[in-house]
């Protein structure tokens, strides 16, 4: 007697995927559901109106917020190449709103109670901008001994510069030098060739300037025949007390840099390189009949002009007319708190501001004492008033002195 073994199909791959199908064997996989996630927009990020000089060339900027669409009178704002803002042309008043981006495959936006909803701006102005003064606009040829020569380009707002090098051309606005002054270019010479024309909505005073190429291979470099005109007195000749910092009492040298050179002041033996423009202090000593020896000194590769000569610093005080003090000349600021409230009292170098507050005597009573206060470089004496106790707000009375040598100022 024989038991009959059961039969075994062989389960082909299609078999295998109709089981998967019908539920048997193989399990669908979920669809992965999106987390809610509120939309914010801070104030920096909202929508501004860049309102140029002229006609043809304002815009709304806006910036690329997560989960934002940006509409610009109800039309959705595009950001090309995944830049972070986009400029919009306008030529009158616009409407901006936003809606919630949806099909996100990770979020569903949603927006909060209290997020702004629109922003109305006006028709930007077609005022034009004053004419560039051309006198504003230079370019400094750096030549450097060997290949490392570039061309120093100022930052005027309004002007655009232009830099070719054989085939390759480069273009920078105001814009492009963010908060610099200036902008060092690679250059070659004979080659790179500098141009500059007005910004788009700006006109130049006069022609634009031209600037020639003047650099050379050379392996050494002959300094400027100006190179003494680099040098002058620092800050007002009749103020006997300079310096930047309070209760600063010396003399100092104005020197505007240059590549390749060194700077040495009366006898001192010790070497300067400026970078920009420095102001040196002058020892007392080496003042003989109110003049100080200034010597610009070569480095290696670069070489002084023929008939070069130290050039004496002549800090005799001239005469001056006396100041006038007005109300103007006296600003208060006053923030949230004390420890940042401040006097700004604005005066000629050649004066120094006395400002007085009241302070409590053994006998009760209050006497006004009064500190001296210097101007910094901009020509602004800053007096942080000291409160008493309660937080009292001090009472401050001021007056402006001549420095030593300088004529005299009577308030107004």
């Amino acid at each position: 007697m024989s038991t009959a073994r059961p039969v075994r199909t062989a389960r082909t791959i299609a078999a295998t995927v109709a089981l998967g199908l019908t539920g048997v064997g193989l399990a669908v996989p979920a669809t992965a559901a999106t987390a809610p996630k509120a939309l914010a927009i801070k104030a920096s990020q909202y929508p501004r109106l860049i309102d140029r000089p002229g006609s043809d060339n304002d815009s709304i900027q806006f910036t690329n917020v997560p989960g934002i669409d940006w509409k610009l009178n109800g039309t959705s704002v595009a950001f090309t190449g995944g830049k972070s803002v986009a400029d919009s042309p306008v030529t009158a008043a616009s409407t901006v709103t936003f809606a919630a981006v949806t099909g996100d495959p990770k979020y569903t936006f949603t927006v909060p109670a209290g997020l702004p909803s629109q922003w109305t701006f006006p028709a930007p102005s077609s005022t034009p901008a004053p004419p560039v003064d051309v006198s504003t606009i230079s370019a400094t040829w750096n030549d450097v001994p060997g290949k490392r020569d570039s061309v120093t380009l100022t930052n005027v707002k309004g002007v655009v510069w232009t830099v070719t090098t054989g085939s390759t051309t480069a273009t920078y606005d105001s814009a492009s030098f963010g908060t610099k002054t200036d902008r060092v270019v690679p250059a070659v010479p004979g080659s790179t060739a500098v141009t500059v024309a007005p910004d788009a909505g700006y006109t130049l005073s006069e022609t634009a300037p031209t600037f020639t190429n003047t650099l050379t291979e050379a392996d050494t470099v002959i300094l400027p025949a100006t190179l003494n005109d680099r040098v002058s007195v620092g800050d007002n000749p009749a103020d006997a007390h300079k310096g930047y910092g309070p209760g600063a009492a010396y003399e100092t040298v104005k020197i505007e840099g240059l590549p390749g050179v060194v700077w040495k002041i009366g006898s001192s033996t010790k070497k300067v390189t400026v970078k920009g423009t420095a102001y040196l202090r002058v020892d007392p000593d080496d003042l003989v009949a109110n003049k100080v020896k200034v010597e610009a000194l070569a480095l290696k590769g670069y070489q002084l002009p023929d008939g070069y000569a130290p050039k004496d610093v002549d800090f005799t005080d001239g005469a001056m007319a006396a100041k006038v003090v007005k109300n103007e000349d006296i600003k208060e600021s006053d923030l949230a708190g004390t420890a940042k409230d401040t006097l700004k009292l604005t005066s000629d170098r050649s004066f120094t501001w006395w400002v007085g507050q009241p302070v409590k005597q053994r006998d009760g009573s209050e006497k006004i004492v009064y500190k001296a206060v210097k101007a910094d470089k901009t020509g602004v004496a800053t007096y942080k008033p000291r409160f008493t106790k309660g937080r009292r707000p001090p009472r401050c009375s001021s007056s402006l002195s001549p420095t030593a040598g300088s004529p005299s100022a009577r308030p107004s």
